[in-house]
């Protein structure tokens, strides 16, 4: 499926062209005449495998990135992009499979380190919350004791007279 000429990644990438939403990076080089030379010059519309056009409106970038980068460099690649779904289609399935478990279990982690953040930053905004509730409270139950010995000193006040 190189240059996106066929297989799974061209099959998405029809199905996916003609919404906004989406996007797809051209990792290496694709030769001339290649559906994937023709696409990053950014056609209005294209024509899909089953010969149907529809346009374009799928966002395309092209990045300089080795076709065989190991699993740190695409793990920091991806970290940096951060995107919603990925697709692996380039390779050994075996090796493609335990790859996406790797990521998966390094981006699974990732995320439950940022919900862990979320919520102990919640924890601290409420905290800090009740604290000034806390505050408030005792200033006017302090207000209300003060008014009350007030009042009482001046009833005595008016009990000398």
């Amino acid at each position: 499926p190189g240059m996106l000429q066929s297989g799974l990644s061209r099959h998405l990438f029809d199905k996916w062209a003609s919404d906004g939403n989406n996007g797809v990076v051209i990792t290496g080089y694709c030769v001339e005449g290649t559906f994937g030379f023709d696409i990053l010059r950014e056609p209005t519309e294209i024509t899909t495998l089953g010969g149907v056009r529809v346009a374009r409106q799928i966002e395309i970038k092209e990045v300089s990135f080795s076709a065989h980068s190991d699993y740190p460099q695409t793990r920091d690649f991806l970290t940096k992009l951060m995107p919603r779904h990925v697709v692996l289609v380039h390779g050994r399935k075996k090796r493609g499979i335990a790859l996406a478990e790797e990521l998966e279990r390094h981006f699974l982690d990732k995320l439950k380190e940022e919900e862990f953040k979320r919520r102990e930053e919640k924890d601290r905004i409420t905290l800090e919350e009740e604290e000034r509730k806390a505050k408030e409270l005792q200033e006017k139950g302090e207000k209300e004791e003060e008014k009350k010995e007030e009042e009482e000193e001046e009833e005595e006040q008016g009990q000398t007279f």
